[in-house]
């Protein structure tokens, strides 16, 4: 665990002294806690923005025990939450830029359903974007990526399940394969290199006939050859409603919810100390921003590269238990303890597997 702050870091030991069993299906959670059981300070938490990523932020702070209010100029998913395919795409770790890229690219600029395909009076202003995106296009960049976006997204469908259980929002979450339809087993073929990429970070997938996934869904007919069915994956059926529903269940659970336009912010002591809206000025112990693209006109005073700001306590809940990092702000404690529960996809129930499973101890406070 490392706190990054002023300087400051925290390095705790963490094993386990004998095996679990977790399925892929499951989930892990891990909860911290002082070893006298007295849970980290409760602060007052600001999340700018109500999209999935503010209200899901949100909910999680809530949990943990911390006061939170969520601002938003026009309310839940009223910006790209709303209309999106809410597709919780485990296996989408491959980024367009490619090393095959570079041959591709002129072609796809002519090309209306490419993923370049190149509206020409932006032209003037890609002169410059264009070599450095291309620069990208390396094996070792793309390694860099997936490695990076597979711990974000390889268990989003349980991550998922995990943050509407017990809500209204359950039930827009679905459980479906994600699926490759390729016209042909060249062009299969000549994709091997993005499913060489999944392989290397533990995406689950079969490979069928064109044939046999038409018994499954006979929309297609005979237009694929080969079908590849990547497993745990999902989709939210009305991406709009599922944030309304959480962010419903948010306010239900005690949270705040202020309609009001964030027009600047106010930095002290080198963070972000407080939200200039419309209803005034608002302060808190820290701030998640989650505005998206609305966030440009008023955050480019703060993020620069010389700036990084982690103000909240927050935790990555992964099934890998040696991944997790924890950024903690003004909580400074000898050693931990941590709890682990298990979501169990079937039951759809949580389980504690063992209260007290890890102690660790301060190696390094400089």
């Amino acid at each position: 665990f490392n706190n990054g702050l002023n300087g400051n870091s925290c390095v705790f030991d963490a094993y386990l002294d004998f095996p679990i069993d977790i399925q892929r299906e499951d989930s892990l959670m891990l909860e911290l806690t002082t070893t006298t059981g007295e849970v980290y300070k409760q602060k007052n938490i600001l999340v700018a923005g109500a999209g999935i990523v503010g209200i899901s932020s949100a909910i999680w702070l809530q949990r943990a025990g911390h006061k939170v209010t969520v601002v938003d100029r026009k309310g839940p998913a009223s910006g790209t939450s709303y209309g999106n395919a809410g597709v919780l795409a485990a296996g989408a770790i491959v980024p367009v830029t490619i090393p095959s890229l570079i041959t591709k690219a002129p072609l796809m600029l002519f090309d209306k359903d490419s993923p370049l395909f190149l509206k020409w009076f932006y032209l003037p202003k890609l002169v410059s974007f264009l070599p450095k995106y291309m620069s990208f296009a390396t094996n070792a960049h793309v390694d860099y990526y997936s490695q990076a976006m597979s711990t974000l997204l390889l268990d989003s469908a349980a991550q998922h399940r995990a943050l509407a259980l017990g809500t209204a929002a359950e039930r827009f979450i679905y459980e479906d394969d994600y699926c490759f339809g390729y016209a042909t087993k060249a062009s299969f073929e000549a994709d091997k290199y993005s499913w060489q990429k999944r392989d290397a970070v533990g995406v689950r997938y079969e490979v069928i006939c064109g044939r046999k996934y038409a018994d499954f869904d006979p929309i297609f007919g005979d237009a694929f050859e080969t079908v590849v069915r990547c497993k745990d994956h999902g989709r939210i059926s009305d991406p709009g409603a599922y944030v309304q529903a959480l962010s419903d269940h948010f306010v239900e659970q005690g949270g705040e919810l202020l309609i009001t336009s964030i027009n600047d912010i106010q930095i002290k002591g080198g963070l972000i100390s407080g939200l200039e809206t419309d209803h005034g000025v608002l302060s808190a112990d820290a701030i998640v921003f989650a505005l998206g693209p609305w966030s440009k006109k008023i955050a480019h005073k703060y993020w620069k590269k010389e700036h990084i700001q982690i103000p909240i306590m927050s935790y990555y809940l992964n099934s890998k238990i040696e991944e997790l990092q924890s950024k903690i702000d003004r909580w400074i404690v000898d050693s931990i303890k941590i709890n682990c529960k298990i979501y169990h996809q079937t039951t759809e129930k949580f389980s504690t597997i063992c209260p007290n499973l890890f102690y660790g101890k301060t190696l390094n406070l400089n």
